[in-house]
């Protein structure tokens, strides 16, 4: 079985997220080798993300959104984590492209999928719910933050490996 040059690209992109996930988690956790780990998994979606743009065969409108959307994430994030000036640049970008994408592919997602298709859908829910609440809590020096983001951030990487090899 071959697999095209754009789903090959789509599956690194995922892979990619995956890594930026745990990225954060080591952050926030104040472990070792997080800046390699985001930085790298930052510029890895944004070349990926180009390099499947790049090989869509026939493009519509919403490939140029995504594209947006992807790219101004990368500099707004690489900006926000380097302390770099003229921050508003790239996060007005990012909006805009954000904005536009709700409006073209909203969410999508999850329609017309199988309540097999959908468990990566849920555990990418429960996850981002427990991050928030871990966040939270380690904000507020609270007990169990660190088990909570723990848990969330697995559950969202988890969720983004499932979703790469099921599209694969």
């Amino acid at each position: 079985m071959k697999i095209s040059a754009e789903n090959w690209f789509k599956f690194a992109v995922r892979i990619s997220i995956g890594f930026l996930i745990i990225g954060a988690m080591f952050k926030i956790m104040h472990w070792p080798a997080a800046n390699v780990i985001v930085i790298g998994s930052l510029l890895s979606i944004g070349l990926f993300s180009a390099a499947r743009f790049i090989a869509i065969k026939t493009k519509v409108a919403l490939d140029y959104i995504r594209l947006m959307l992807a790219e101004s994430f990368v500099i707004n994030a690489i900006f926000g984590f380097l302390h770099w000036p003229y921050k508003v640049i790239p996060w007005t970008l990012l909006f805009i492209s954000f904005i536009l994408w709700i409006w073209f592919d909203g969410f999508a997602f999850s329609q017309n999928k199988t309540p097999k298709e959908k468990i990566p859908d849920v555990i990418l829910i429960i996850g981002g719910i427990l991050v928030v609440f871990g966040v939270i809590f380690k904000i507020m020096h609270w007990p169990y933050a660190g088990i909570m983001l723990l848990i969330g951030f697995v559950g969202v990487t988890t969720s983004y490996f499932l979703g790469a090899f099921r599209d694969k």
